[in-house]
């Protein structure tokens, strides 16, 4: 589900099975994705999210080898979210900065 929502969000598709079709071993990549969830499970945010994006490393590897439907810029952006995953420290701050109460920035 969290793939689904990362592919949906960054690529514009809902096609998952599609894509983990460009993958050489997507059992692994499914593995990879659910051992990482189950860091949150264990309050373990950080090292979860940074597994998130090495798992989606790979799973934009095989985006841009085999699916002539998504755009450059979607790689583009599918990559930028992976370097976040990829630093939780920085990711938890700049979510920090951007939280509302509301709907109100309560930074302003």
């Amino acid at each position: 589900m969290i793939a689904r929502g990362a592919v949906k969000g960054a690529l514009h598709t809902e096609d998952l099975d599609d894509i983990l079709s460009c993958l050489d071993d997507p059992d692994s990549f499914i593995q990879d994705v659910e051992k990482a969830v189950s860091k949150f499970d264990e309050r373990d945010v950080s090292s979860g999210l940074f597994d998130l994006g090495l798992s989606f490393s790979a799973l934009a590897k095989g985006i841009k080898d085999c699916d002539s439907d998504t755009t450059e810029r979607e790689i583009i952006i599918f990559k930028e979210m992976i370097r976040s995953f990829l630093e939780p420290k920085s990711l938890s701050i700049k979510a920090g900065k951007s939280f509302t109460v509301n709907g109100v920035d309560i930074y302003k």
